[in-house]
């Protein structure tokens, strides 16, 4: 197993690198990763975490992670809370609502203890009451979705145990497109015993036993969004489709106003034939690099906003910060320096820890390409705060790596 990362400086972690754009040419980007604690509004800067998943090591898998800092550009800022809820004053309680507000931007979910579906004939159903709990992990498990595997699929006719093993897991009609992690996807109307209800749910828009049952695997577009604060899965929908023209749900469903997303302004109208149409040396849509859970996606994310965190902190039942200034970020390229401006990629929150994580980015364009593994020394350098600099660290130019493996070949 690979060793984690150790952070570049006490106070924060940092990396520099090249990338071309296929339209404006080559640039250098920096990732600026700080950790605050949560205490009082302004909050206090904490010991760094490092930058997660890299995606640069050739040895990493999967190569696409939820939560990935290592995204070189990003168009507005992914907000991400993380942890459970509690029951007010650590007194059990059979549903709460917990709540995030950023700025003028708030999204609320319903959180239930355990229910269970029961079928009273004729397709006809009742959940139960919601059982007393003192915490729900806010995770997408919990929340809406999972799959029926009741559905036919004409495919998989006289399949190889092993084909139909990966087809299940992969590839299904059954799967709810918008979830699969989840629970509560029901197509057929048939029994399933001990068949567990979602604790997480949009409190404007419940399952209710009428809608519970879709019956046909083609109306899962109708269903409620799975509802929670976490990072995206980059095989959830409707993120997939903005991976150019890559997958799709089994049934593809609409673009227009009749997707609930659409309809809600979490996706534009017709992005599934904007990313089909986009040129490939352009690469996915920017809207795939985005993370966060639908309404927390947030462009132009100013310092100094407001942020509320309701229902997620064991003894605190509302914890309230601004985010934070960004750091000073200055690029450096041979004798030529600048200061950037820094775009904040990420805010991530751990309530439960009083903890917050930010990832800045910064890119520079360049005035001449720089080639990894035919230049070997590459002045290229990132300071923070007036740090003394990152560097960037070339790799062994091919032809002295060349020049190695002949070497050990007539040793």
């Amino acid at each position: 197993m690979r060793e984690p990362r150790t952070p570049v400086r006490d106070t924060y972690d940092a990396i520099i690198d090249l990338a071309m754009h296929p339209e404006t040419g080559p640039y250098a980007y920096a990732l600026v990763k700080q950790t605050f604690r949560i205490a009082g509004q302004q909050g206090v800067i904490d010991a760094p975490e490092p930058l997660e998943h890299d995606m640069r090591d050739p040895e990493i898998d999967p190569v696409i992670k939820p939560g990935t800092d290592f995204w070189y550009v990003k168009t507005a800022t992914d907000v991400v809370v993380q942890g459970s809820a509690y029951a007010p004053f650590g007194r059990a309680t059979p549903q709460m609502e917990v709540a995030v507000s950023v700025g003028s931007i708030s999204k609320e979910i319903a959180v239930f203890g355990q229910r269970w579906v029961e079928w009273a004939g004729h397709g006809q159903v009742r959940i139960t009451p919601p059982e007393p709990m003192e915490e729900m992990p806010l995770i997408w498990e919990n929340a809406y979705g999972g799959a029926d595997f009741r559905v036919t699929d004409p495919t998989l006719e006289n399949a190889p145990p092993e084909v139909l093993l990966m087809k299940l897991q992969r590839d299904h009609p059954g799967l709810y497109p918008r979830n699969p992690f989840g629970k509560g996807y029901l197509v057929q109307p048939d029994p399933v015993e001990d068949f567990e209800m979602p604790n997480l749910e949009d409190p404007s828009n419940l399952l209710t036993p009428a809608r519970l049952i879709t019956r046909d695997p083609r109306l899962w577009h109708q269903q409620p969004l799975p509802w929670c604060y976490e990072w995206v899965h980059p095989m959830m929908f409707p993120r997939y489709v903005h991976f150019l023209d890559g997958p799709d749900a089994w049934y593809p469903g609409p673009e227009d106003r009749t997707l609930p997303e659409v309809q809600q302004g979490f996706v534009a109208p017709g992005f599934r034939t904007a990313s089909r149409e986009r040129h490939a040396m352009l690469g996915p849509m920017p809207a795939f690099y985005q993370g966060a859970s639908h309404g927390l996606v947030v462009p132009g994310l100013l310092p100094n906003t407001p942020v509320s965190i309701r229902g997620m902190h064991p003894e605190e039942p509302n914890l309230m910060f601004q985010v934070p200034s960004p750091p000073r970020i200055e690029m450096q390229v041979e004798h030529r320096r600048e200061v950037v401006k820094p775009r904040l990629h990420s805010l991530v929150c751990r309530p439960a820890d009083r903890q917050c994580t930010l990832l800045y980015g910064a890119v520079m364009d360049l005035t001449r390409p720089f080639i990894p593994g035919i230049h070997k020394y590459i002045p290229l350098a990132v300071h923070v705060n007036g740090d003394f600099p990152v560097a960037y660290e070339a790799p062994v130019p091919i032809r002295e790596q060349i020049a190695g493996a002949r070497g050990q070949q007539t040793t």
